[in-house]
């Protein structure tokens, strides 16, 4: 059965320690003096620099404040309690980031506030934007001016959708008009645009950014 990552925490703690009597010294000293960050840092978590203004620490600030002020972070619950005014108010999630990295083991709201910390204060869970992911594939976005080719991603676009109308993400007002454009339409160009505009957690397989590094980009380089 996996372990939590409380429990890895005081595994490590202990496990070096097989004599009676010596054990729960080691385990109560770990108990008093060990915190949700330390726990997090032992079962390989990075807990996010709190003093972080610039850099890519900053930039999952963004992305974790932006994602707990919508209606509805996917796959997360908001922390209770926290009321962000705005998209852009990193100092109130710092601030709660803060009080949830300091809690002592043994604290009754530990295990809770363990759970949120990961959610919402770590690296492994902070949104990418979905840029910066298309960059690690070594792709970048199509220009919208004429220094870039649209012709093969349009081409694609028109043959995916040639029987039936784009839909959710891609929808496009008068379809059946456009489709039939043998020049790139600049309605495609903005949908392009406004949906690489966003962010998507890391490490997941997605259709979206796939369909996005068909559509709206090119190699690096």
């Amino acid at each position: 059965m996996a372990l939590s990552i409380a429990n890895k925490a005081l595994v490590g703690a202990v496990s070096t320690v097989a004599l009676s009597g010596v054990t729960y010294g080691v385990y109560s000293q770990f108990s008093t003096t060990s915190d949700i960050r330390e726990a997090l840092i032992k079962a390989s978590k990075t807990p996010l620099d709190l003093d972080a203004t610039t850099g890519e620490d900053f930039e999952h600030w963004q992305e974790l404040a932006k994602q707990h002020h919508s209606n509805k972070p996917a796959g997360k619950t908001k922390i209770v309690g926290l009321n962000l005014t705005s998209d852009n108010d990193i100092n109130g999630l710092k601030e709660k980031c803060k009080l949830l990295l300091e809690t002592k083991i043994g604290h009754a709201d530990y295990e809770k506030n363990l759970s949120v910390a990961e959610s919402w204060c770590t690296k492994e869970n902070a949104p990418r934007k979905i840029a910066t992911l298309l960059g690690n594939k070594d792709r970048v976005l199509l220009k919208n001016d004429s220094t870039d080719n649209w012709d093969t991603q349009w081409q694609a676009f028109k043959k995916k959708y040639e029987t039936e109308n784009p839909s959710g993400n891609w929808e496009i007002a008068g379809w059946d008009r456009l489709k039939r454009e043998p020049s790139v339409a600049t309605e495609f160009k903005t949908k392009c645009i406004t949906n690489s505009g966003g962010s998507l957690m890391p490490n997941t397989e997605n259709t979206f950014l796939k369909e996005i590094e068909d559509y709206c980009t090119k190699p690096k380089g």
